[in-house]
């Protein structure tokens, strides 16, 4: 089994490429990785014992660092994505008021009154 240390180093190296392929914005596959990291972290902890806290510190340190980057750019994409759903809605609302305003009225008729003379 992995000590600490190696199992910190692997969640470094998953949380560095979860965020280049925020960068590139593919979050299904940065979401797959984030899952990973997670457990990574998680196992480390769990077995932590007989690490060297000194070292376990600057890793833990380097991940913080590193989760701080990958929340900034997931909270980019967020907004860019916020912006671009509002601008299809409001172009949805203008493509509507389009279709409203240029249908032909209705032409009022009697129900009554025969239309063959």
């Amino acid at each position: 089994m992995p000590d600490a240390l190696s199992l910190l180093d692997q969640a470094l190296e998953v949380g560095r490429k979860e965020l280049g392929f925020l960068l590139d914005g593919d979050v299904e596959e940065a979401g797959r990785l984030a899952r990973d990291r997670g457990q990574l972290t998680a196992e480390a902890m769990a077995g932590g014992g007989g690490a060297n806290l000194d070292q376990a510190l600057e890793k833990l340190t380097q991940l913080q660092g590193l989760q701080g980057q990958i929340t900034q750019e997931a909270r980019r994409l967020h907004a860019a994505l916020k912006k671009d759903l509002l601008r299809a809605r409001r172009e949805n609302k203008r493509f509507t008021a389009y279709k409203e305003g240029s249908g032909a009225a209705p032409m009022k008729f009697n129900r009554f009154l025969s239309r063959q003379g």
